[in-house]
């Protein structure tokens, strides 16, 4: 459900940008568009990521400078300048640009109220109109406030939790809704240190991965995440597992963005049923599988994933290469905790003109 917009005593205060002097607020500029614009194949992702290349080369020509504050109401002038802080993420709205630049501080207090941290304000930087239909991609980011204070590594833990929840969409946005609608799309552009994402998938508590494995795709992340069955379906063929073993994934940007590439996805083969070890010819037989599958590309259509590249084996797998016989070698991690059923991350489809 949406907040109440007659909400009576706030229980805190979101700053303003102004008085932290890094964000800045009241997007309304127009970045540019997808080619043939949003009236019919292209993706809201596809904003996104002409928004970040702009953004790229932009910073790359020019310092950009400090967004301008509250104060002045003025909205960055570039998609460069809204990718300027160090966490920046992004949802959408079915609601016009000039609808919401009338409500910005009270959607700034909504954000704050769903994801803020101490230390911390919100700034909605850049507000990108999607075709001609009345859709938003609302562009914000979170800054140290005051401006010379430091976000800990505890709070900025939390907050990557919560962006990682948005994106999965096992949480949303609890907006305004009178104002605002219902938000959808989440996705983050930036965030120190990377983030990981897991997939909502099928497993069971507890379960023990006996053997784990990372690759890279030169795709961005919510491009795999939308695939990841395929995927998953492709390695068990390619790699021959055996029908009671499934393959569990986990997907990670090192620049914290699920819009642009590379993505490192972390694999980890599980049983269906049961935790007990396979022998050890068997986990020779996966090693040397794994090890020997670049040519073909770990069973994965490369019209689809491209090409595989950075194959990295475990330590426990790395080991069981050169077993010969049964020795005592360590037990893996048990699995973090998952939802049992399936969920598909979808996205729905472009608004129509």
């Amino acid at each position: 459900m949406g907040k109440e917009e007659g909400e009576g005593q706030q229980q805190r205060e979101q700053p303003t940008a102004a008085e932290g002097g890094a964000g800045g607020s009241g997007g309304g500029g127009r970045g540019g568009r997808c080619s043939g614009g949003c009236s019919g194949a292209v993706r809201p992702q596809c904003a996104a990521a002409l928004l970040l290349g702009a953004a790229v080369a932009l910073s790359a020509l020019f310092l950009l400078p400090p967004f301008v504050g509250r104060g002045g109401r003025e909205a960055a002038r570039d998609p460069g300048a809204a990718f300027a802080a160090d966490i920046v993420a992004s949802f959408m709205l079915q609601k016009t640009v000039s609808e919401l630049r009338e409500s910005t501080s009270k959607l700034e207090f909504d954000i704050y109220e769903e994801v803020g941290i101490p230390n911390s304000t919100v700034a909605i930087n850049f507000l990108q109109p999607l075709g001609s239909s009345n859709w938003t991609y609302v562009i914000f980011a979170i800054v140290p406030y005051p401006v010379h204070s430091t976000i800990s590594s505890t709070w900025l833990s939390i907050l990557r939790s919560s962006f990682m929840s948005l994106v999965v969409e096992q949480s949303t946005l609890h907006l305004t809704e009178s104002l605002f609608g219902t938000s959808s799309n989440f996705e983050v552009f930036k965030f120190p240190g990377g983030i990981t994402i897991i997939p909502p998938q099928a497993a069971f508590l507890l379960q023990k991965p006996y053997a784990s494995f990372n690759f890279t795709l030169n795709f961005p992340m919510y491009k795999v995440q939308e695939k990841t069955n395929e995927l998953k379906d492709q390695m068990k063929s390619g790699l021959r597992l055996d029908p009671y073993e499934n393959i569990y994934i986990k997907l990670t940007n090192s620049k914290g963005s699920t819009v642009a590439p590379p993505t490192i996805v972390q694999a980890s083969i599980v049983l269906e049923v049961g935790n007990h070890q396979p022998s050890l010819p068997r986990m020779k037989q996966l090693a040397q599988t794994i090890a020997n599958s670049s040519s073909g590309n770990l069973g994965l259509n490369h019209t689809v994933f491209g090409r595989v590249k950075q194959i990295s084996l475990s330590s426990y797998l790395r080991h069981s290469l050169h077993s010969g016989g049964g020795t005592d070698t360590p037990s893996p991690a048990p699995m973090p905790s998952q939802d049992h059923h399936q969920h598909h991350h979808h996205h729905p489809p472009p608004p129509s003109p």
